[in-house]
């Protein structure tokens, strides 16, 4: 007599439980639910310094992953 698998295949109406997203801040919170919002305050917040800051971080990882080629 032969074996058989007493398993049956998992059919395609089974639905997975969706993942649950896990906020650990409140910006977290603030830039899923309200990105446009999150955008304007950061518009707001924007100096010359902090661009300067943010163009010199941007080029310096640049030149990191070409050094790392």
């Amino acid at each position: 007599m032969e074996a058989k698998n007493k398993r049956t295949p998992k059919s395609s109406t089974v639905k997975k439980k969706p993942r649950e997203k896990v906020f650990r801040s409140m910006e977290q919170i603030r830039k899923h639910y309200f990105p446009n919002f999150h955008e304007e305050e950061e518009l707001r917040n924007r100096t010359p310094e902090t661009d300067a800051l943010g163009i010199t971080k941007d080029i310096l990882e640049q030149v990191r992953t070409k050094l790392r080629e």
